[in-house]
């Protein structure tokens, strides 16, 4: 029994140095830390993570990692739930040198697919590295799992191999099922080879909120950002280049809802041979208090496959603003404003579609409560183009606005059209220029079924096509079926033929008399053909203005001349003031409410003392 208290008496004291020591290290971490190098802290960032997943922190905490390019397993870290991590108490893992200085690498495995992994980490900053997954099946940087929230990568190069993949599990920042908030990633490049820059598969559940993709410049070989069930995401002022061959599925979302933003990204597409997506939005609801900005962007992509420049649906309440998409395939090119939705305000965009080898479409169909505004469209294609192809089917709401727009569809051996708007309620159509040619069907305004009284006013028609057929060429073609017994008024239009091919107005009231439901006044209608206005009820033709005002009673204050255009077969419709027809045009149109400016925001007038209008989309005064 001595002897054993005598032990006891001997271990005391290194019992009490070890509890001392292995307390010591228990404590919280505060204050800086270096990683590698020289008589570090920690010889490797796997040690560094596993002391701030063991310690947590009672401060802020940066990692200055030293000098050098650093490879391993011993290089990679998966960061938990931090204890004592806070909006003050930070974690940052940084160069000690500053950036460009370190590079962590390793390849990664289907176990270990990641440089940083933020397993529930919240306040963790990564900054001013180079990050470079190696692996060729796995390539992902920085993981993000669970709830990691409020964490931020800033002005890193996030890379590794290179390749064709198109698979997930090279994306450079990944997540699956996460929850999280508030997390940045801001001025990073992503180095050309990657699966994806960003694949974000939020929960559908709790989802992720607020994640902002910001100033980086990307390089991605399939998708630029991906994402599923992130709400209130922000792609803001990033640089993005595909220049390679292969499929481009660039901004990719679904289900983003809330206050999402696109805004002033710089995108270039060449050389890409397989289906292409520029923006793609499906099922992405904003609200009255939070419109979805699509706003800025300038997207100019060229393929030999099909292309989607812009495909958005069953998305409402959303603003797509002073963009300028411009999209060049020899294989079919689509865009799609917004099908199925509603709210949707379209305004002051550049949208430039061209298919050198196949077919062109500009589409916006089933939707109401839209504007679609200040526009300049141009769709071009050697076989079918679609200007604008607004196919509404609300009939007890108004379906929307379509003003201000300059709108060519240039086509060739197919159907060519310039406004196609059917099912029209309410629809309010003014201020715009349109222009067709194409050497099969061709129409340069198109309508029919209209479900509430529609109005077109001060609107430039002109259809430069070359057909001969009395139905299929035509610049006005409106069918008002009698069973709704809505009226379409046109009034103050310019409408004309450039060619005696075809004809200028193709009428169907659902009734002997062409004007029942088509009402027209204060026109100037032109054709330089006999065939002036086909009754479709009774498959006749009016073969001149006079025969037509007959036989339909409209046009009393309206009248029959050349108009003169600056360059027509440019589509620039715009009144030339140096040529003395433009004087048809002048100061022959009635007063309309509310319009009181023109498609150059010109002023218009609107009471007799202010002036006479003039007809067509411009104010002018001729030479």
């Amino acid at each position: 029994m001595k002897h054993f208290n005598k032990l006891k008496k001997a271990l005391l004291p290194i019992c009490l140095m070890l509890f001392g020591v292995f307390s010591a290290f228990a404590q919280p971490l505060n204050g800086t830390y270096t990683i590698g190098g020289t008589s570090p802290n920690y010889a490797d960032l796997s040690t560094a993570v596993t002391a701030l997943n063991n310690n947590g922190v009672s401060g802020p905490v940066i990692f200055n990692i030293r000098s050098g390019s650093y490879s391993g397993s011993n290089w990679v870290g998966s960061i938990n739930s931090i204890t004592g991590a806070s909006a003050t108490n930070t974690v940052t893992f940084q160069p000690e040198s500053g950036a460009g200085t370190v590079t962590l690498a390793f390849a990664g495995t289907s176990s270990t697919n990641y440089i940083f992994r933020l397993n529930n980490a919240s306040y963790v900053t990564i900054k001013d590295l180079t990050l470079s997954n190696t692996g060729t099946t796995y390539g992902t940087d920085v993981m993000l799992v669970g709830s990691a929230s409020n964490n931020t990568v800033d002005n890193c190069v996030l890379t590794g191999n290179t390749g064709t993949s198109t698979s997930t599990n090279k994306a450079r920042v990944y997540a699956s099922g996460n929850t999280g908030s508030n997390n940045t990633f801001t001025n990073n490049t992503f180095p050309a080879g990657s699966g994806y820059a960003f694949y974000l598969y939020g929960s559908s559940g709790t989802r992720p909120s607020n994640t902002l993709i910001e100033n980086n410049t990307i390089s991605a070989y399939y998708s630029s950002v991906y994402s599923f069930y992130n709400d209130d995401l922000k792609i803001r002022n990033n640089t993005i280049t595909k220049n390679t061959s292969g499929a481009f599925y660039n901004i990719y979302l679904y289900e983003c809802d809330s206050a999402l933003e696109i805004t002033n990204n710089t995108i270039t597409g060449s050389s890409i041979s397989s289906t292409t997506y520029g923006i793609y939005r499906y099922y992405c609801d904003g609200s009255a208090a939070k419109r979805q900005k699509i706003t800025g962007n300038s997207m100019t992509l060229s393929s030999t496959s099909t292309m989607y420049a812009i495909n958005f649906y069953y998305s409402n309440y959303d603003s797509i603003a002073n963009n300028n998409f411009v999209a060049t395939s020899s294989s079919t090119v689509y865009s799609y404003l917004n099908m199925y939705g509603n709210n949707t305000k379209v305004l002051n965009n550049t949208i430039t579609l061209t298919s050198t080898g196949s077919s062109a479409y500009l589409y916006s169909q089933y939707n109401y409560n839209y504007d679609i505004s200040y526009n300049k469209i141009t769709v071009k294609s050697n076989s079918a183009a679609y200007g604008l192809y607004p196919y509404n089917y609300n009939s007890s709401v108004t379906n929307g606005v379509i003003s201000n727009n300059n709108i060519v569809a240039i086509g060739s051996s197919s159907t060519v059209y310039g406004l196609y708007n059917y099912y029209g309620s309410g629809m309010r159509i003014f201020n715009n220029t349109i222009y067709t040619r194409g050497s099969s069907t061709c129409y340069t305004y198109i309508a029919g079924y209209n479900m509430a009284d529609n109005y077109l006013y001060n609107n430039t028609l002109v259809n430069g096509g070359t057909s001969t057929s009395t139905t299929g060429n035509v610049t006005l073609y409106a069918y008002n079926y009698s069973y709704y017994g809505a009226k379409t008024y046109y009034t103050n239009n310019v409408i004309s033929k450039t060619s005696s091919n075809g004809t200028l107005l193709y009428l169907y009231s659902g009734t002997p008399n062409m004007g029942d439901l088509q009402v027209f006044d204060y026109n100037n209608l032109y054709t330089p053909g006999a065939n002036f206005a086909y009754n479709a009820y009774s498959a006749s033709i009016s073969s001149s203005f006079p025969a037509y005002r007959t036989a339909s009673g409209n046009d009393r204050n309206s009248l029959s001349y050349p108009p003169a255009f600056m360059n027509v077969t440019n589509g620039d419709l715009m009144p030339n003031p140096a040529d003395s027809n433009c004087w048809s045009m002048h100061g022959r149109g009635i007063h309309i409410a509310g319009n009181d400016k023109d498609i150059s925001g010109n002023t218009r007038p609107t009471t007799t003392g202010a002036g006479v209008p003039d007809l067509g989309a411009y104010e002018f005064t001729p030479n």
